[in-house]
């Protein structure tokens, strides 16, 4: 169950029809999931130098894995009352459904002082809400593919989003991380004009007869950084803190994108 109290509620959430509207003042919220990860590949340990902790510069020791993994999950919302709010009819149910599939690839085991670790994600999320309109009435070539295999079931997918992220231990302790978030077709575009620039490179000029870039490489990253130029960019620092075994970090990141920055400890967060 939950009850807003504030007389006044920021609309917030997609509407079903577009835009954004206030949650239900009061609603009976409820949900399952299903997650499931397999182990593809899993090395051994490096074994620790003569006197020092087995997880060498890491909390627990690391064993290099490739891993991949899912979750399934749906949450049904019913708002209860006369007074609902705008949109919201009391009593009806709305169904919102989540999958997630992403892909761990780990190498190293923090027992040397530098590059000893390195790990690579990639994660694919999407949500849906039921019921919406069909996507039938939204032009072919806007669908992604997954829109396209719910088209018959009047289900909306409501966001898609592709993650990379990559996690490099720097010195010790100390690891560097870089992530890239983006919509599929952002994406997909992406690769399709670097490869077409890669085989048929451009030159162009700065405007005063000077070249901007040229050859394989220069045109295809040019042509990848224009489709991805609404992608969020996020860089980070994660230290574990050496007296504590990892039950407490350091984590400072900044989002490119949004010229957002943070810096927080977490707490048993191994």
């Amino acid at each position: 169950m939950r009850q807003w109290l504030d007389d006044t509620i920021p609309a917030f959430e997609l509407a079903p029809g577009g835009g954004r509207r206030a949650p239900p003042r009061r609603e009976l919220v409820t949900g399952a999931s299903a997650e499931k990860q397999l182990t593809v590949w899993r090395g051994d340990v490096r074994p620790p130098p003569e006197g020092k902790r087995p997880g060498g510069y890491a909390a627990l020791p690391v064993k290099p894995c490739i891993t991949v993994g899912g979750i399934l999950g749906a949450l049904c919302r019913v708002p209860i009352g006369p007074n609902a709010g705008p949109g919201w009819k009391s009593g009806e149910a709305e169904w919102r459904q989540v999958c997630s599939g992403a892909i761990h690839a780990s190498f190293g085991s923090f027992q040397r002082p530098m590059f000893d670790y390195t790990s690579v994600d990639l994660r694919y999320d999407a949500g849906a809400i039921a019921p919406r309109r069909p996507l039938a009435e939204r032009p072919a070539s806007e669908l992604t593919v997954v829109e396209r295999a719910l088209e018959s079931s009047g289900v909306r997918v409501e966001s898609e989003t592709v993650t990379l992220s990559a996690t490099q231990q720097i010195l010790g302790p100390l690891r560097g991380r870089f992530e890239v978030r983006c919509h599929p077709k952002a994406l997909a575009g992406a690769v399709r004009e670097g490869w077409r620039s890669f085989k048929t490179p451009k030159k162009e000029s700065d405007g005063e007869g000077g070249e901007v870039y040229s050859g394989r490489f220069g045109s295809a990253w040019h042509s990848v950084r224009g489709e991805m130029s609404a992608a969020e960019v996020i860089y980070g620092v994660d230290c574990p803190l050496p007296p504590a075994l990892g039950a407490a970090r350091l984590v400072a990141w900044y989002n490119v994108t949004r010229a957002e920055a943070m810096a927080e400890m977490r707490l048993f967060d191994l």
